[in-house]
């Protein structure tokens, strides 16, 4: 069954509570990936990281930094910076959505706002 995780095969939603009670597994079905100690056993920690992205904390930090040294920004604009730090398991609207909610985060803190709407929108640090 791992392996089949490994090779982004299908598995059953039984097995899938099988592996994930065991802790072999995570992520949300169908989109699995190895957990860490699997991945530490078999050496692909690496690959761990590309599945699992990075903490939100660090894609707001991101964020925040690509407004810091460009000024203003496209949520398309922020998609690029954030490409290699978002999970690999994601669809391309996954990750947009996941940008568009950390963008509505970081404006209700106030660090940042937005000037225009939908695609036309730039953000920038306040």
């Amino acid at each position: 069954m791992l392996d089949k995780v490994q090779k982004k095969e299908t598995i059953s939603k039984e097995n899938f509570r099988i592996l994930k009670k065991q802790g072999l597994i995570e992520g949300r079905y169908p989109n699995l990936f190895v957990s860490f100690k699997v991945a530490d056993i078999v050496g692909q920690k690496a690959n761990y990281i590309r599945n699992k992205g990075l903490d939100d904390d660090i894609c707001k930090q991101l964020i925040v930094k690509a407004l810091e040294s460009m000024g203003e920004a496209s949520k398309h604009e922020l998609m690029d910076v954030l490409d290699k730090a978002l999970p690999d398991v994601l669809s391309e609207n996954q990750k947009s959505k996941k940008i568009s909610n950390l963008l509505q985060i970081l404006k209700k803190d106030g660090s940042i706002d937005v000037i225009g709407k939908n695609r036309y929108a730039k953000w920038f640090l306040k």
